[in-house]
This record gives structure tokens, C-alpha cells and sequence, in this order.
């Protein structure tokens, strides 16, 4: 017995007119990886429903390439949040570090503190 599973939509669309492109996500080892459908919309004449076409006239494309650009635009941002979320995650999982102790100055030596006293008490040399 097999089992159909429901398809699994779409997580964006752009549309300027006619066209439209689908974003899609697909989880693998490395993350997700992103993908995009584009089709062109157009109304049959005889019974007056709404097909779809993968191919595009001529003057259909600059507008393809500016959804594809739009496209290209939100993938980044999506990316851009998913590898946020990810670094958030592994610093909330990571150690507390602020709870160790500062490493102790060196043996002989003198305090930061110290040192930038010294460098602001120094007189300024006056340039010619």
C-alpha cells in the first residue's frame, strides 16, 4: 500500500502581471537550498479559464527577468534569516562564558590601567 503525501507549497510568490515565479524550499544536509518555478498566466478564450505557461513571448521578458531578480532578492533575505536563526540557536546552546573568570595579568607586568596613565601623562610632541 502506498501513501500519498501532500505536496508541499510554495514558501513565496512574485508576480508582476502575467508572470509569477514560486519560491521553494528544500531541506538537505546543509542547510536549506532554494529553488524557483516562473510561469506566465493567460486566460483560454474558448472556455475563459486561467492556464499557465512556461513559455514566455518577447515581450514578456523583461518583466521575467524582473521577477526573476525580485526572485533572486527574496531568496537572499530568506537566507539571510535562516543563518540568523541558526547563530542564535548555537549561542543559546554554547557554554556560558561569562561566567569564567578573566585571565589573570602576567607575572612582572603592569595593569592596563596602569600603562595608560602612563601614556597620557607623556607630554605631546609638537609637530614643525
Amino acid at each position: 500500500m502506498t501513501t500519498k503525501s501532500t505536496p508541499t507549497p510554495p514558501i513565496d510568490h512574485i508576480r508582476l502581471g502575467a508572470i509569477q515565479a514560486a519560491i521553494w524550499s528544500n531541506d538537505t544536509e546543509n542547510g536549506p537550498r532554494f529553488s524557483v518555478t516562473v510561469e506566465r498566466m493567460y486566460r483560454e478564450r474558448e472556455s475563459n479559464e486561467w492556464k499557465y505557461s512556461g513559455t514566455f513571448n518577447r515581450d514578456d521578458l523583461l518583466t521575467l527577468a524582473k521577477v526573476a531578480d525580485l526572485a533572486h532578492t527574496r531568496i537572499h533575505e530568506i537566507q539571510g534569516k535562516v543563518r540568523a536563526k541558526s547563530r542564535l540557536a548555537e549561542e543559546q546552546s554554547a557554554p556560558d562564558e561569562s561566567s569564567s573568570q578573566p585571565p589573570a595579568p602576567a607575572a612582572g607586568g603592569a595593569s592596563d590601567a596602569e600603562s595608560v596613565k602612563r601614556a597620557r601623562s607623556r607630554p605631546i610632541a609638537k609637530s614643525r
